[in-house]
């Protein structure tokens, strides 16, 4: 995390650039959300069984 960090730090300094790194797991679970699944779908091969189901939604009383 601290070479993130740094290299963060570096760009914004250097280039005045914000840069967001995202890891596999941060990835996976992006593509786990309701409209991003067809991503993984198309791109990744991701078989329908694979796919979780969507939460109910819940609704205040």
């Amino acid at each position: 995390m601290a070479a993130r960090h740094r290299l963060q730090q570096h760009v914004r300094d250097t280039y005045d650039v914000a840069l967001d790194v995202f890891d596999g797991q941060a990835v996976a679970g992006m593509l786990t959300q309701g409209d991003r699944v067809w991503i993984a779908q198309r791109f990744l091969d991701l078989p329908s069984s694979m796919i979780p189901d969507e939460p109910a939604e819940t609704h205040p009383d």
